[in-house]
Parts: structure tokens; sequence; C-alpha cells
């Protein structure tokens, strides 16, 4: 980890220590930092993972490092970088007393943020608004958020002056496909197969009884 994103992970972990210390029943967590892309599709803004960590049963907070990038605001409300982060963490907040009070705050393998959440994400004094399909997963800072915590947004602000480069994107090589060869049925019945297994052997049809053929054009 390179010395910024190692200041960015200590930020972050002390404003969820402010975070845990206005609300009290927000559990432990530890501060994850994560690339660009995971598994080939853009990561979430943020994820909670309950007792994630084997050793002591500690759940985790993953911060997508997309969130430092300035396009980055066209799918948060937050502009400003530090708000943006302490928006997210809070969202994830969210999550954590649902888990620490045993509510099932989501549903569709987490997708889904229910009316549990909602009340949940007000009670930390997030803004929530419903979209569908996810129910109320769009969460934003009030104004009253803004100002309780306004040491810790200028402190992310402060170390959120650069971001991480999303990787180039891998250009796909498609596999040709395999030739089309057809029967004598109307309408023909279809086949792919290689050149090399056409040619090893006559393959007829069940139904017409001919062989199959080089079709004139592919058919996809």
């Amino acid at each position: 980890m390179n010395l910024q994103a190692g200041r960015l992970v200590l930020a972050l972990d002390r404003t969820w220590l402010a975070i845990r210390h206005r609300h009290r029943q927000v559990p432990v967590a530890a501060m994850v930092l994560a690339g660009h892309v995971q598994g080939g599709r853009p990561l979430k803004l943020g994820h909670w993972a309950t007792s994630s960590w084997a050793a002591d049963g500690t759940s985790e907070v993953t911060i997508g490092s997309g969130l430092l990038a300035p396009d980055c605001s066209g799918v948060v409300y937050e502009r400003d970088p530090g708000e943006r982060l302490l928006a997210v963490l809070l969202h994830e907040a969210s999550h954590g007393l649902a888990f620490a009070r045993g509510v099932k705050d989501t549903g569709k393998d987490g997708r889904y943020h229910n009316a549990r959440f909602l009340h949940l994400a007000l009670e930390l004094d997030l803004e929530v608004a419903k979209r569908k399909p996810w129910g109320f997963n769009h969460t934003r800072l009030s104004d009253f958020v803004r100002k309780k915590y306004a040491q810790e947004i200028e402190a992310l602000r402060s170390i959120a002056t650069g971001y991480r480069r999303a990787p180039a994107a891998r250009t796909a090589h498609a596999k040709p496909r395999r030739p089309l060869y057809v029967c004598a049925c109307q309408p023909p019945r279809k086949m792919r197969m290689s050149p090399r297994t056409f040619k090893a052997a006559a393959i007829a049809c069940r139904a017409c009884g001919c062989e199959f053929r080089g079709a004139c054009k592919q058919v996809r």
C-alpha cells in the first residue's frame, strides 16, 4: 500500500471511530480500500461485510477507490470528496447497526434496502431516497450531518487529493465460430462443428437421412 492509500485508510478509520462515538451501537469494523473493478465489473461505492475476519470476527467496510475520481460525482450526490466518503461510511454504518441489532435490512443478496434500513439511515441523520428496484438504497448527507462531522469531512478532503487510475480496458479477442452445416430438411436443421470433425466422418441427420453439408452462409 502506498503512502497516500495508507493515510486514507487511517482517515477512514478515524472517521468510523467518530461515527461510533456518536452512535454507540455501530460495531467495530476494519477499513479496506479496494480498486475500481472487481471480477471485471465496477466495484460498489462501499460494502459492509459481517464478521469477515476469521481471527476475531471483526466486520469489514470496503471503500471503492473510484470514489476519489472526479467523474464519480455522477453516481453519488456529493461532489466534495470528503463529503462523498463520509456519506458512504454512514451508509455502511447503517448496515452495521442492523447487524448489531439483529435486524434484516436488505434482501435480494443485499441489494434491496428495505424500510428497516430506511429507519436506521435516518437514525444516523442521513437523507434517504427510494429508487427502483433497490428500495431505500440512495442516501445522502443532510446539512445537520455536514455540520456535525465538519472536522472529519475536512480530514478526508485533505487526504483525498489523488485517486487510483482505472485499469486499461482489455480488448476481447473473440474466438472464431465453427462453420455451420445443414441437412436436407425443410427448414434445415443446423449444426456447428470443426472442419476436422466434418472431414473425419460423414454425419447424417436422423430425420431426413441426409448428410450434413456446408451452409451457404453463417447463420447465428
